[in-house]
């Protein structure tokens, strides 16, 4: 049975368990097992198209698939060491030197896929890990799975045009003659498309620091004790579709204690969130409903 529900919830980044200590309720072998099928989550689906021609080297030839590994490898060696070196005292392993390798390569590797991807799985409770590996793990939300995958969050090619764009103007106000199309994997991007991913991700932004303020707001006025972090983390994990955040509302505790206001605008905000905000808020335009 646990077999088949944590299948059901790895693949479609679902994330939710039986267990009440999620992942963390399985062996250490259960747990690296879990890691590559939430990788594969968060891929690109339409890459499983060259697989099935036995196209292998295409994947890997793919810009977006390459950052995002690069992105997944990165941000885990960061908190490996963070971890490794005791940012985290909650990791009890023993006190071998292995022992301490493996636990905590083993912890930073499954967090950063499982919050980058939106899966929501834990392994540990990262909730009262040191506040710089949970800036780490914030990042790591923030960045989200790729285009064509289940995951959640901003999505790697996006971020791969904002960089390309930013690599751009840089280049184009020091020759301001030059004319630089953004390429991604060779191919020029159409400049409205451009504009449309700059647009996207600036609401994207805007929508989650006006969604931590207002939560910060509720929670001080209903008395509930709430940090900047946590509320950066319940805005961030619900508007991607992540789930667990800091504080009273990591992995192994819940969203109960909020108020029903916060409850609610919450839930719009996942609602938001997993329809990429933009169909949404064309919605509440007056030229939307004047057509």
């Amino acid at each position: 049975y646990n077999a088949i529900a944590h299948g059901f919830s790895t693949l479609p980044t679902g994330g939710f368990s039986p267990q009440a200590e999620s992942i963390a309720a399985f062996s250490p072998a259960v747990q690296w097992v879990i890691i590559p099928f939430i990788l594969v989550a968060g891929t690109n689906f339409a890459l499983f198209f060259f697989l099935l021609r036995d196209e292998y080297a295409a994947v890997f030839r793919d810009r977006e698939f390459q950052v995002y590994l690069g992105a997944n490898a990165g941000l885990a060696l960061l908190l490996w060491g963070l971890l490794f070196t005791g940012s985290a005292p909650t990791l009890d392993i023993g006190g071998t030197t292995q022992g301490v390798l493996e636990n905590s390569l083993r912890q930073a590797t499954f967090q950063v896929a499982s919050l980058l991807n939106s899966t929501g799985y834990a392994t540990s409770n990262f909730a009262q890990w040191g506040d710089t590996a949970k800036a780490v793990l914030l990042l790591a939300m923030f960045v989200g799975g790729s285009a064509g995958s289940t995951g959640g969050g901003i999505k790697i090619v996006r971020w791969l045009v904002v960089f390309k764009g930013i690599r751009r103007q840089l280049f184009t106000t020091a020759h301001p003659s030059a004319v630089k199309p953004v390429r991604l994997g060779g191919t020029v991007i159409d400049e409205d498309v451009v504009q449309a991913i700059y647009g996207f991700t600036l609401l994207y932004v805007l929508v989650f620091g006006l969604a931590t303020v207002l939560l910060a707001l509720d929670a001080g006025r209903v008395g509930l004790e709430l940090t900047v972090l946590e509320a950066a983390s319940a805005s961030l994990a619900t508007i991607g579709n992540i789930g667990p955040g800091f504080g009273f509302l990591g992995p192994f505790g819940s969203y109960l204690d909020f108020s029903a206001t916060s409850k609610l605008f919450m839930v719009a905000l996942m609602w938001l969130g997993r329809l990429e905000i933009l169909p949404v808020l064309v919605c509440l335009t007056p030229e939307y409903w004047r057509q």
